[in-house]
C-alpha cells in the first residue's frame, strides 16, 4: 500500500525495460518508458482519477487505486481502466453508528447528510481487496479482486479513521493475519471515544487482538483529557526486524494548542504484542 498524499514513484522491470508509475499531481497517474540506455524518456498512458487519490496497491499485473468516493482498477501493463466505482457520497454522520441504526443526542438523526467517503486503507489480500472509507465510523469492507463492484464481506467494526483531515496508515501481516492501524483521534463524534491510536487487529473480523480481555488489548489510546488538543498525523509506516514503526507529526507538548510548535517521531510496538 502507498499513501498519495506526497507524490509517488515506484519502479517496474519487464523485458529489460523500466518502468516509472508516477503521480506528478494528486489526481494524476503517469505511465513512462526508461531505456536502460538513458536515452529520453517517453509518455505511454495516463490515468486521470476524477477525485484525489489516497491509496494505491499493485498486484498481479493490477493496479487498485482508493480515491476520493471512488475505488478503480487499471490495467498495470498500461493503465487501462478496468473498472470503476463509486463509494460515495453516502447518507451518513458522525453522531450515529455505522449502521445508522442508533444516534446520541435529540437531534442527530438530523444530522444525517450526504457525505463524501475518503479511502483510509487499501490492502490486497489473498482473495480479497480490502478498504476502509472514512464514512460509517471508519468501517472497513472485502471486495472481489476481479469485480471490485462485489462486496464479499461488510463489517460493523471501526477501523480507520472518520473524517477527510484525520490520518490513517496500515500495514499487513498476511502470514500471520494481522492489521496494524494507526489513526488520528476524531473528536467530533461520541463513537469515538474509546478508539485506538494505534492497535494490531486480526485482519478479518477487525477486532484488536485480545478485545475485552481483562489483561488488556493489542493498542495504544491518548489518554481522553489529552485527546482533542494532542493531534497526533501518521505519515508512514514500515517493519525491521521484530517491529512496526510509524514515523509522525505531532504537536511537542502534550498541553498544547493549534499553533504549537511540531515535532516529529517515530514510535515503536512490537510485532507480536497481544496487550
Amino acid at each position: 500500500m502507498a499513501n498519495m498524499n506526497k507524490r509517488f514513484h515506484i519502479l517496474f522491470f519487464r523485458n529489460a525495460q523500466m518502468y516509472l508509475l508516477a503521480t506528478d499531481i494528486i489526481c494524476l497517474i503517469t505511465f513512462l518508458l526508461i531505456p536502460f540506455s538513458y536515452g529520453q524518456s517517453r509518455l505511454i498512458s495516463t490515468f486521470h482519477s476524477k477525485t484525489p487519490i489516497s491509496n494505491v496497491e499493485i498486484a498481479n499485473n493490477t493496479i487498485y487505486i482508493g480515491a476520493e468516493n471512488f475505488l478503480y482498477s487499471l490495467n498495470a501493463e498500461n493503465l487501462t481502466l478496468i473498472q470503476s466505482v463509486t463509494t460515495g457520497p453516502v447518507l451518513d454522520s458522525h453522531l450515529c453508528n455505522s449502521e445508522l441504526s442508533s444516534c446520541i443526542g435529540s437531534r442527530a438523526r438530523l444530522s444525517i447528510v450526504e457525505t463524501n467517503n475518503y479511502n483510509k486503507i487499501l490492502h490486497r489480500l489473498p482473495g480479497s481487496l480490502l478498504t476502509c472509507g472514512s464514512v460509517r465510523q471508519g468501517v472497513c469492507e472485502l471486495r472481489s479482486l476481479d469485480n471490485i463492484s462485489r462486496v464479499i464481506k461488510n463489517s460493523t467494526v471501526a477501523v480507520a479513521a472518520n473524517s477527510q483531515n484525520a490520518s490513517t496508515i496500515s500495514l499487513i501481516d498476511n502470514k500471520n493475519e494481522k492489521l496494524y492501524v494507526a489513526a488520528t483521534y476524531s473528536y467530533d463524534s461520541p463513537y469515538r471515544e474509546g478508539f485506538p491510536a494505534i492497535t494490531t487487529r486480526l485482519l478479518y473480523n477487525f477486532l484488536p487482538i485480545n478485545a475485552g480481555s481483562l489483561d488488556g488489548e493489542a493498542a495504544v489510546h491518548i489518554r481522553a483529557e489529552y485527546r482533542s488538543r494532542f493531534r497526533v498525523n501518521y505519515i508512514h509506516a514500515f517493519r525491521d526486524e521484530h517491529y512496526v514503526y510509524w514515523a509522525t507529526v505531532q504537536n511537542k507538548y502534550v498541553v498544547s494548542t493549534a499553533y504549537s510548535k511540531k515535532v516529529t517521531k517515530l514510535i515503536r510496538v512490537c510485532q507480536d504484542d497481544d496487550k
